[in-house]
């Protein structure tokens, strides 16, 4: 994938697709398509989750109901955030689904 150098010490690169459906790769650069670093910096790739239900479907306008949320993909050990149009706010994971 072609690199952007901002400056000395930041470049860009988008990452391609993960077709070989890996966890994880590894980042290297070079800046004349035959010389590489050889850092083995991870970069890891996820499924990203999906919603497949809400309940309750509505609530209070003052807010502060407890809604659970089920889906797919989604990830222990992660910061769960919720958001509601522009406002975010804390969840807790309970199951993968």
């Amino acid at each position: 994938m072609p690199m952007t150098v901002l400056n000395s010490t930041i470049a860009t690169c988008e990452v391609p697709p993960n077709v070989m459906h890996v966890d994880s790769t590894f980042v290297e650069v070079g800046l004349n398509n035959r010389d590489w670093s050889d850092d083995n910096v991870p970069y890891f790739y996820y499924r990203p989750s999906r919603i497949t239900n809400i309940e309750p479907k509505e609530g209070p306008t003052r807010g502060n109901t407890t809604v659970m949320v089920f889906g797919i993909d989604f990830t222990p050990g992660k910061k769960i955030i919720c958001k509601w149009g522009d406002v975010k706010t804390r969840g807790k994971f309970i199951s993968m689904s």
